[in-house]
């Protein structure tokens, strides 16, 4: 999976921009079983720190 964080100079302008129109800042390829641990490992820990909100 490839992964790029771009940063433009006006965030409203950046909807829907490409990332032609921003400044790569970090890019990376992991394997999708990698990043699928690290955004379930980022829920967790949201999870923890606020709790779930229930209906």
């Amino acid at each position: 999976m490839d992964i790029s964080i771009y940063e433009f100079p006006h965030m409203a302008a950046s909807v829907g921009a490409s990332g032609d129109d921003g400044t790569l800042m970090w890019r990376t390829t992991e394997p999708r079983s990698v990043f699928a641990r690290a955004v379930m490992e980022a829920a967790q820990s949201v999870l923890q720190r606020f709790g779930e909100e229930r209906h």
